[in-house]
């Protein structure tokens, strides 16, 4: 890259005689792309086994999922999934935030690391205390008495999550994604490997019960075993001070999140019941599934490149917009080809007494396009360490979700499900505003990178609405395949015709083929 450093470095000095703006233009480029090349190959091996290691669990998950459905009954599924949210509240309180703030710390010295690590513990401790305190009223909620003896046993699980946190925190700080991977469908592997032998051995639902806590412990040993970590005692914590705050600030935008993503499951169920939330649930699954494939993994991997890259001097903003087309427009193809085929994709799926999922996920499909936007947002702000920025942001944007979404549940189901969607993408605009004020990101350019594009999403989601009714003479395997097709192509079409979409979606294709030639 001596061309572009070269480049680099006549940028930094200023311009000579006769130097024309073009030229300006030209080398800003090379500055700009010199970085975004170094960031892909010093993070693209970790996003590659980011990706594959998170396909494997999802693998695992599946197949794991389909064994045990084989092996016990719709009640003891039943009975876990009645403590699901307080086991998430639980997971939330235990890490608050910390790993967050470990992550995305500049520096962080052995005692500050262990510092962070006894918060953790303590918080898992309290989360799990939590769990447990709140046993007689979901036993109460749900008229279950069962659930008095399933709940410690997962309570178990959350404190020994709260103290692997850190030890993931050492891991992706060094960049050993592979690590990370290896351990992950480790604990996972070994946690079904336990309930599917336990079910067929006759435990029933405590096989699903204490597979929580089988992943925890393979997890917390395989961890301190990758990172020989010896967590020194907790002293100098006005030397950790920030990283509390931080921690916090990140901590109370999850929760702020997590109201906001089950507003809308809790208000269908209070006011429609159990049918309309079922076919809800299996579209907003469904949606999920792609940003957890595609968006999650990457978070892990896009921080401390980041850091890294900022650490050297490099453009964090100029990235952070490359990154935005480079994950945008292959996310906003997938969820627009959700939306192309979603009815006959849910005939194909669930069979013909599931076609309300159909429309509702057509409909959660345009907030999956926000979505992905709304996580580069997230990276800005906690690569730029504005936790406060973000705090903020969470607090005015999942009040207008809980907001929107109870007022339209006043209308119906799908009025629900087009408050999520519209929602999202309000939060991408106001998240750019407060981050703009933060300083976390100049919001000028990422509008311009969004709107390249949304632009075609955006038409290209209402000719799958036209195109709808004309998919259902075709049976579900055509259909799906037609309506996936159709819709990819109306993009991609829509994308090249429009100058400022075009080059975006160029610019996202040379940065993938840099970064599939750097996991080469």
């Amino acid at each position: 890259m001596a061309w572009t450093a070269a480049a680099a470095e006549t940028w930094r000095r200023g311009t000579g005689d006769g130097e024309t703006r073009e030229g300006h233009r030209h080398q800003g480029f090379l500055v700009v792309l010199d970085a975004v090349s170094t960031a892909l190959r010093s993070g693209a091996r970790g996003a590659g086994a980011s990706l594959v290691g998170q396909f494997g669990r999802v693998a695992i998950h599946f197949f794991g999922t389909i064994a045990l459905t084989r092996l016990l009954l719709p009640e003891d599924f039943g009975l876990v999934a009645m403590v699901a949210v307080f086991v998430a509240l639980s997971e939330l309180i235990r890490d608050f935030g910390m790993s967050t703030s470990g992550i995305q710390a500049q520096h962080l010295s052995a005692q500050q690391a262990s510092n962070l690590f006894w918060a953790n513990v303590v918080l898992g401790a309290l989360g799990g205390l939590l769990l447990v305190g709140l046993t007689p009223l979901v036993v109460a909620l749900y008229g279950e008495p069962r659930l008095g003896t399933i709940i410690p046993w997962m309570a178990a699980a959350t404190l020994l999550n709260g103290a692997q946190a850190q030890l993931q925190v050492q891991l992706v700080r060094a960049m050993r994604f592979v690590a990370v991977v290896v351990s992950d469908c480790l604990a996972w592997g070994a946690g079904y490997g336990f309930a599917i032998v336990g079910a067929a051995n006759g435990m029933g639902y405590w096989a699903l019960a204490i597979q929580p806590l089988v992943v925890a412990c393979v997890m917390v040993v395989s961890r301190w075993w990758l990172t020989r970590f010896r967590p020194q005692k907790p002293r100098h914590l006005r030397s950790s001070t920030a990283l509390f705050r931080a921690g916090g600030h990140y901590g109370l935008s999850s929760l702020l999140q997590f109201a906001a993503s089950n507003a809308d499951t809790m208000v269908i169920g209070a006011r429609f019941g159990s049918t309309p939330l079922g076919y809800y649930n299996r579209a907003f699954q469904l949606l999920l599934a792609p940003q957890a494939a595609l968006l999650s993994p990457m978070t892990n991997v896009v921080i401390p490149t980041l850091r890294k890259a900022s650490q050297e001097g490099r453009d964090r903003q100029a990235l952070l917009v490359r990154l935005q087309s480079l994950v945008g427009f292959p996310v906003a193809i997938v969820f627009l080809a959700i939306a192309g085929c979603a009815s006959p994709l849910i005939d194909l799926l669930f069979g013909a007494d599931w076609a309300e999922t159909g429309t509702l996920l057509r409909i959660l499909a345009l907030g999956g396009v926000f979505w992905t936007l709304n996580t580069v947002n997230y990276w800005a702000f906690v690569s730029s360490g504005k936790s406060r920025g973000l705090l903020q942001s969470n607090a005015i944007t999942k009040s207008i979700t809980v907001a929107a979404v109870v007022l339209f549940s006043l209308i119906s189901t799908e009025a629900v499900a087009w408050a999520f969607s519209i929602s999202t993408g309000l939060t991408w605009l106001i998240a750019l505003r407060v981050g703009q004020r933060h300083g976390a990101l100049v919001s000028h350019d990422f509008v311009r990178g969004g709107i390249a594009i949304l632009a075609p999403a955006c038409v290209t989601y209402g000719v799958c609405w036209v195109g709808a009714p004309y998919l259902s003479g075709l049976g579900a395997l055509v259909g799906t395949i037609a309506g996936a097709l159709g819709a990819v192509a109306v993009f991609f079409v829509l994308s090249m015709a429009w100058g400022a979409s075009r080059r975006a979606l160029r610019a996202a294709f040379r940065d993938a083929r840099t970064a599939v030639r750097s996991m080469a």
